[in-house]
């Protein structure tokens, strides 16, 4: 693998990483200051995209709802990560 390539996906995978943990502690924190579990928006946005949540009264905050949104918030950080790495290193090249 080419040095510059090695750097672009460093690069986004830290940024990746660093915009996940910033979105996952800013809604814990506000979760908490709300009088919620911190995993509450998780769970709710996790049961709400995997298994049709349609009544947040409703809402119990499962492992299952808690771990599949994460999975999915953290691919798409990774993915905006990546993408950002990439348009700086082309704007570097060029």
């Amino acid at each position: 693998m080419r040095q510059e390539t090695e750097v672009t996906l460093r690069g986004g995978l830290f940024a990746g990483l660093i915009g996940y943990a910033t979105i996952v502690l800013f809604f814990a924190i506000l979760n908490l200051i709300g009088g919620r579990s911190p995993f509450y928006a998780a769970a709710l946005l996790g049961s709400a995209l995997f298994f049709g949540l349609r009544d947040a009264a409703r809402l119990e905050i499962t492992a299952a709802a808690v771990l599949a949104f994460n999975m999915v918030h953290a691919l798409v950080m990774l993915a905006v990560g990546f993408l950002a790495s990439w348009l700086v290193a082309q704007g570097e090249r060029h």
